[in-house]
C-alpha cells in the first residue's frame, strides 16, 4: 500500500518526482548564469530558438531530424517526444486523486 508519509519520512526513498521543488530546483546563486528559459508546453519552439542562438547550423545538426519513434521527426515535433507524463500516468493520477480532500492532504504533506 502506498504511503506518502512513509516516503516523506524515509530518506532512502527520496525521488525528484515526489520531492518538493525546493529539493531539486536550481539554487539562487546560479540565477545570474541563466540566459535561456524554455517550457515543456512550448518545447518545439523553445528548442529551435535555443539551437538557433547556439549557432547557425545547430538546429540542422541536432534538432531538425533524428527524433521521434522512427527517427524521422524534428526535435519535439510530435507529442511522443514532448509528453513526459503519458496518458496512462494521467489516468493513474485521476484514479488516486478522487476527491478534493485527498488532494489537500497531499498538498499539505509536500508544502514548502
Amino acid at each position: 500500500l502506498f504511503s506518502p508519509e512513509a516516503l516523506r519520512d524515509s530518506p532512502g526513498c527520496w525521488d525528484a518526482h515526489w520531492a518538493p521543488l525546493s529539493h531539486w530546483r536550481l539554487e539562487p546563486k546560479f540565477y545570474a548564469t541563466l540566459n535561456f528559459v524554455g517550457h515543456l508546453e512550448t518545447a518545439r519552439r523553445d528548442i529551435r530558438r535555443l539551437l538557433d542562438d547556439l549557432g547557425s547550423d545547430a538546429w540542422e545538426k541536432f534538432g531538425a531530424s533524428g527524433w521521434g519513434e522512427y527517427g524521422n521527426e524534428s526535435m519535439f515535433e510530435s507529442s511522443s517526444t514532448v509528453n513526459h507524463a503519458s496518458e496512462k500516468a494521467s489516468a493513474r493520477l485521476r484514479e488516486y486523486y478522487t476527491s478534493k480532500d485527498i488532494e489537500e492532504r497531499v498538498d499539505k504533506i509536500y508544502e514548502e
